[in-house]
């Protein structure tokens, strides 16, 4: 299965890694690594995450990687990024906006 990542979750990925770069430059290019890698093995198991309740987010799944949340869906044999959020946000309006 191959890993899409949309253009908000690269987005969401740049931030984090200079979010980190500026608290903590030594171990901020191994964790975006790890989170990137994170993102990438879903496909091995795409239906092994939980699935999100609220009809509006039919078909999300999330994948927890503290302290962040993937958000994705599984469309045929893709499996589309769809955010990847820190897991203190508030995600339900920011999904809704996506």
């Amino acid at each position: 299965m191959k890993v899409v990542f949309t253009r908000k979750a690269r987005q969401d990925l740049a931030e984090i890694a200079r979010y980190l770069a500026d608290q903590n430059p030594v171990r901020a290019r191994s964790y975006i690594e790890e989170l990137r890698s994170a993102c990438l093995e879903i496909a091995d198991t795409p239906h092994g995450f939980e699935l999100l309740e609220k009809s509006e987010f039919s078909g999300i799944r999330r994948r927890v990687f503290a302290p962040y949340l993937i958000f994705y869906r599984v469309e045929g044999s893709q499996v589309r990024l769809v955010r990847i959020l820190h897991g203190a946000r508030d995600y339900p309006p920011i999904l809704d906006h996506r």
